[in-house]
């Protein structure tokens, strides 16, 4: 009976011991971690992007959307936040140029600090040209430019000085068309009192030539059908008429299906933390991926369908399907990079931040119908489109948060 007194005892002592020494490790005196609001976990979305002239980068563009501005840098990118999800228009403007304005959607799953990703060319206006009321005049587009514009004598009935600048138009969302030409008309509402002919170039020979080629008409910020461009055998062109100055547009249908998606690491940004109880600040600059491409090798994939083109078709038509392609997406292919500043982020006293980043990347084919030697064919094209980066932040909580267990959270 005294031995299991005695044992008692001690098991008392044992535990008054250990709870003794568990309020000392966890009294008042312990150093308590500093915590603080990370302004990274705000709800921010960005709209980056790049702006050029043909290849080259473009300074000073005013970009603008959901009441969020900035002005392109040196290298021709761009960095607007904006709160909510949803439909953006991005509108790009520039003394000189063409405005443009493109589409950008922030998706409904889009997690913090997420980017997408619009990418624009823009154009200098072209210099006007003077027609006479009682003279025929013929204008283009610019040099390269693949649209003419044919007056006839009393289209007019004064001078008139009148610009036409074939130009890149924004990016839209779901993308109905392609365009072998798209020019800029002023001034805008001007009224012809005989129709104008437009004749579109085709760029290969009369062997090959988009079968659908369509005029559409920009109302309101979209793009209405007009009327079809008509293959002219004679010219080598699709032909159709104009019988006002607007944006007009002229291209082949198009249609681009999905084939998936994918991420691509671009690494991680951490601010550790953890063992120094007092909060600390960094900045987070945020590696961004953007552009497209055609994936694989369209002058095989052309000769491996149309064995009876030349050499110079093949070329032709790899730079007529790039242009194409190029119209619905604002800008020619190729694949940038870029960094982001998301601004200072704060870490609390023994916490671990770390901003994981991952290029999305879309695969489409996108499907256009030719006449080839007489007979109508479909051909495909694949398409990879890094569309934005999407970022995770989480962290990693030291033994002197809650609990003393440490751990991690988003």
């Amino acid at each position: 009976m005294r031995k299991k007194s005695l044992l008692v005892a001690g098991l008392a002592i044992s535990l008054l011991a250990t709870m003794s020494m568990g309020m000392i490790s966890c009294s008042k005196d312990d150093p308590k971690p500093d915590v603080v609001e990370n302004p990274l976990d705000a709800e921010v979305y960005y709209i980056i992007g790049k702006v050029s002239q043909g290849t080259a980068a473009l300074e000073g563009v005013k970009v603008s959307a959901g009441g969020s501005e900035a002005t392109t840098a040196a290298d021709g990118t761009f960095q607007l936040e904006v709160t909510k999800k949803g439909d953006y228009s991005v509108a790009f403007a520039k003394d000189g140029y063409i405005s443009v304005s493109a589409n950008a959607t922030i998706a409904s799953d889009a997690a913090k600090r997420s980017s997408v990703a619009v990418l624009q060319e823009l154009t200098k206006a072209n210099a006007p040209v003077t027609v006479e009321p009682d003279k025929e005049a013929t204008v283009s587009g610019g040099e390269e430019s693949a649209a003419s514009l044919d007056i006839p004598a009393g289209a007019v009935k004064t001078a008139t000085d009148i610009t036409v600048t074939e130009y890149v138009a924004g990016a839209q969302k779901e993308a109905t068309h392609a365009s072998l030409s798209t020019i800029n008309c002023q001034p805008d509402g001007l009224t012809f009192e005989k129709p104008v002919k437009v004749s579109v170039k085709n760029q290969t020979s009369s062997t090959i030539y988009f079968a659908d080629v369509v005029h559409y008409v920009e109302k309101s910020g979209s793009w209405t059908k007009s009327g079809d461009a008509a293959y002219d055998a004679s010219a080598n062109a699709y032909v159709t008429e104009l019988t006002s100055f607007s944006n007009h547009s002229f291209g082949p249908s198009y249609t681009a299906a999905s084939k998936g998606s994918s991420s691509e690491d671009l690494g991680e940004v951490t601010i550790d933390n953890l063992g120094n109880m007092s909060a600390k600040d960094g900045e987070i600059k945020a590696k961004q991926k953007m552009g497209w491409t055609i994936d694989g090798d369209l002058s095989a994939l052309l000769k491996a369908q149309f064995p009876a083109l030349t050499s110079a078709d093949i070329e032709s038509l790899v730079a007529s399907i790039n242009s194409a392609i190029a119209s619905t997406k604002g800008a020619s292919a190729g694949i940038s990079e870029s960094t982001v500043s998301m601004g200072t982020a704060k870490v609390s006293g023994d916490t671990k931040m770390t901003v994981k980043l991952s290029a999305s990347v879309r695969q489409t084919t996108g499907t256009f119908n030719f006449m080839y030697q007489g007979k109508p064919v479909s051909f495909s094209v694949p398409v990879k489109t890094y569309s934005g980066v999407a970022t995770q932040i989480t962290y990693q909580y030291g033994s002197s948060h809650t609990d003393h267990s440490g751990g991690t959270g988003k």
